[in-house]
């Protein structure tokens, strides 16, 4: 049986970003090239992020919120 404080430690050791991704990569192998396909109708000079940096972002950002 794990105790707390065991379990506490070992959710500060985990690496959630490299846990997702794996998910990602296992469950949506296709999901960045989907995001590549998304159109960008902004205008080319100002673009500094791809769609599909954006979209990945967006999908990311409640996983990993602080509260």
């Amino acid at each position: 049986m794990v105790t707390r404080k065991e379990k506490r430690n070992r959710e500060k050791e985990a690496n959630y970003f490299f846990e997702f991704l794996k998910i990602q990569k296992h469950f949506f192998k296709d999901l960045m090239n989907n995001l590549k396909k998304v159109a960008d109708h902004r205008h080319q000079s100002y673009i500094t992020y791809g769609p599909e940096v954006l979209l990945f972002t967006m999908m990311l950002k409640p996983t990993f919120r602080t509260s």
